[in-house]
């Protein structure tokens, strides 16, 4: 909580930040730092890596991990809607190398990129995206 990045509060478990809620990080109002929401994945395997299937795979009636994540944005964009904030998957698997998405993912937050936004509904990307 340093004074410099002025972070307001920092839950672990937060109730009120639906799937994205291992840990929150919230920020003084008006200081233009985005609030973080944290949902940490620990594997015991380092055999595992993460893909498009596995993002969207369901077991049984379960929501898949990209729709928790995606209800935990709409709550949080309905609860404050100018308020800014960032949902980060951290984990120790990387990802897929053979997946179509991965020249999407990168930099040094390991974000998606343009031109996961960019690509068409025809392109491979876009198939995917949607």
């Amino acid at each position: 909580m340093k004074p410099r990045i002025q972070v307001a509060r920092v839950r672990v478990e937060d109730e009120d930040a639906a799937s994205a809620d291992d840990v929150t990080v919230r920020h003084a109002d008006g200081c233009g730092f985005p609030d973080r929401f944290y949902q940490i994945k620990y594997h015991a395997s380092q055999a595992g890596h993460y893909s498009t299937d596995f993002l969207i795979e369901r077991k049984g009636n379960e929501s898949s991990l990209l729709q928790k994540l995606f209800r935990s944005w709409k709550a949080l964009r309905a609860a404050e809607p100018t308020r800014s904030f960032e949902i980060h998957l951290i984990s120790n698997w990387g990802w897929d190398t053979s997946d179509k998405l991965k020249p999407c993912i990168g930099g040094p937050a390991n974000a998606l990129a343009e031109d996961f936004f960019a690509a068409t509904e025809r392109m491979d990307v876009g198939v995917l995206r949607k």
